[in-house]
């Protein structure tokens, strides 16, 4: 599945993002930031699907804290760097753990890990240009 049929038209990477960063910091200090949201990235998703995949344990205020830690996490970092589909999956994911739908929850999980595919890819690319 290609990233525009994943993402419906939300940038995968909006570059523009890392560029305001660099106005507003340095562009030395975004490109470590992006390398290492790029680094982090693949423990953040592990975190969200160990947290929601099956074997479920049972839904409990507990289990579902540690699951809206760690997708907002995943949303709040994707933002930052300007990976909006992402961000937008973790959203989807955020609003289905509030609403108790697990199931909802779960169901997302193909697409997270589709597009954190896209992103890790935009991400290589848009680093080896830098």
């Amino acid at each position: 599945m290609s990233a525009e049929d994943l993402c419906g038209g939300v940038a995968v990477l909006d570059e523009s993002v890392l560029g305001e960063l660099a106005l507003d910091l340095c562009p030395a200090s975004a490109l470590t930031f992006a390398r290492t949201y790029r680094r982090m990235l693949p423990g953040r998703v592990t975190r969200v699907t160990s947290v929601l995949a099956p074997p479920a344990t049972a839904a409990t205020e507990a289990a579902d804290v540690d699951v809206l830690d760690a997708v907002l996490s995943l949303g709040t970092s994707a933002a930052a760097v300007g990976a909006c589909c992402l961000a937008e999956v973790a959203q989807g994911l955020a609003r289905d753990v509030r609403r108790g739908d697990r199931e909802a929850a779960r169901c997302r999980l193909a697409r997270l890990r589709a597009v954190t595919g896209c992103t890790e890819r935009a991400l290589d690319g848009y680093l080896a240009r830098s």
